[in-house]
């Protein structure tokens, strides 16, 4: 999972403002880096020695957390603390500062951070975008014959589509995403397979999780793709999370 770890306080109250060179993305960038995402609570934390904070918003700049009473009248506005973010195994290091408090909420602005860990938190945002909009097709419309198993079938942003694959006892066989002009599928033998899709072709999921002349695979699996199709997962409801992150397990 995705963690803020507040390892220390640096400066304290407004004083620090005018210590601190804030970050802040080109305006030229797309506007996407500037929107917020609503997260799962079961998906992204920050933590200190005290507190487990829920975070509910994130974006390119900083994000909001949910916090308890004592945390709320402990936190000031204006406060800089240094931070550690884990996600599956990476690791960065980055000064937030308390940008605003209200209704026991309280929002974080990222102030500083290696160039490597502030790309890291750009990489998040198109997937988050995409994850947090995933919903669930109608199960009328779905085509039973095709694929194994049964099937969910989900859209989102950027014509996006996933298709999870289960046997009778609910455990996923397979899946496919497909999105934009690309495609990443779990395969039912741990393995995952990346490409294109042929032009003209609709970023449509239902498809059997079959070799396809509509799909183009890659001359070997791209772990950017895998990467991508990952980060798109961690964003989702934690009904897909659960079903999906067994299969990341071995290949991330």
């Amino acid at each position: 999972m995705l963690r803020f770890f507040l390892k220390s306080k640096l400066q304290e109250g407004k004083k620090s403002q005018s210590k601190m060179t804030v970050f802040r993305h080109s305006p030229k960038r797309n506007r996407r880096l500037y929107e917020r995402y609503n997260v799962s609570q079961h998906h992204l934390t920050v933590l200190n020695d005290q507190d487990i904070l829920v975070i509910r918003e994130i974006s390119a700049k900083g994000f909001s957390s949910d916090v308890s009473d004592r945390a709320y009248q402990r936190f000031v506005v204006g406060d800089v603390y240094d931070s550690r973010l884990r996600y599956r195994g990476e690791s960065h290091d980055f000064k937030i500062k308390l940008s605003w408090k209200r209704n026991k909420t309280v929002g974080f602005e990222i102030v500083d951070g290696t160039s490597e860990s502030l790309q890291f938190i750009s990489r998040l945002i198109y997937p988050f975008e995409i994850g947090t909009s995933m919903r669930e097709i109608n199960p009328d419309f779905l085509n039973k014959s095709e694929g194994p198993g049964n099937r969910i079938w989900l859209q989102g942003r950027h014509g996006t589509d996933v298709s999870i694959y289960s046997d009778d006892r609910g455990e996923v066989v397979g899946w496919r995403m497909t999105t934009e002009d690309s495609f990443i599928e779990w395969m039912p033998d741990r393995t995952y397979r990346t490409g294109l899709l042929a032009k003209g072709v609709s970023t449509d999921a239902s498809q059997a999780l079959s070799k396809s002349p509509q799909l183009e695979d890659d001359a070997k699996p791209d772990p950017k793709k895998w990467q991508f199709a990952v980060d798109v997962i961690m964003a989702m409801s934690p009904r897909y999370q659960e079903l999906l992150l067994p299969t990341l397990e071995d290949l991330s």
